[in-house]
């Protein structure tokens, strides 16, 4: 006997399933940078970049910034034209090794932390740093003088840079010259206020100094370093200081 269909319950009749909601889809990961890792060492300073320098530094971090990072790892003609590649820290002549990032922390040991480098352009330099568990590209090192990879094309030679001095650690410097200079202060107030600043603001001039010379004498510095008889400018202070004291 034929059944029916007419009686069937139309509550038997699976409702349709959901749709699933578009605004759950997470977007598409890109490129984000942070610099609370940047320092300038020797070799790596930016005092003596022209402004173009800036403006193109600036403008390959905005164009990196657009790019969506999953397409970049799985491009590798992408990564060729960044000169996206990991650092080679037992390359000839490289001037510095990872122990002297010692701001890093204890992660720049760790097995899976990898610091890379890209191009800012083929004739200015390289941006250097690291991607974090967030995929946040923490700038670490700029590169204006190739000086991280020594080329063979240059006999492996690096370039002294000069450190530049932000607004605020020139507004410290000018604070110890007056308190130095200051002669209705008793020596050893003087000694423990240098000291309190110091300690107070070490972070932000990380050891460095300013020093009024003339181009003449900057030019000789330069030229010390480049050829080798200095390994760093700050080696001027110090070969100064020992004869000082040795005439003491």
């Amino acid at each position: 006997m034929a059944q029916d269909y007419r009686k069937l319950s139309l509550g038997r009749i699976p409702s349709p399933s959901k749709q699933p909601a578009i605004g759950n889809v997470p977007p598409p990961k890109r490129w984000v940078f942070s610099l609370q890792y940047w320092r300038q060492i020797d070799y790596f300073g930016v005092g003596n970049c022209e402004r173009s320098w800036f403006v193109s530094m600036l403008q390959r971090l905005s164009d990196i910034s657009k790019i969506n990072l999953s397409d970049f790892f799985d491009d590798y003609r992408q990564q060729d034209w960044f000169r996206y590649h990991p650092i080679d820290w037992a390359a000839h002549k490289i001037p510095i090794k990872i122990e002297d990032l010692d701001w890093l922390g204890e992660q720049r040991h760790a097995e899976d932390f990898e610091m890379v480098q890209f191009q800012i352009s083929k004739g200015t330099g390289r941006i250097i740093g690291f991607f974090d568990p967030q995929r946040i590209f923490n700038i670490v090192l700029f590169d204006p003088s190739h000086n991280l990879q020594p080329s063979k094309t240059f006999d492996y030679r690096v370039q002294a840079t000069h450190i530049a001095e932000c607004q605020l650690s020139k507004t410290i410097v000018r604070i110890q010259n007056a308190i130095v200079a200051n002669e209705y202060v008793n020596k050893d107030i003087k000694a423990q206020i240098l000291r309190d600043i110091q300690e107070q603001y070490s972070d932000i001039t990380g050891g460095c100094i300013m020093i009024d010379v003339s181009d003449q004498c900057l030019d000789k510095i330069f030229a010390l370093v480049s050829s080798g008889v200095l390994i760093r400018m700050g080696d001027v202070i110090e070969l100064a200081i020992d004869d000082l004291m040795k005439r003491a």
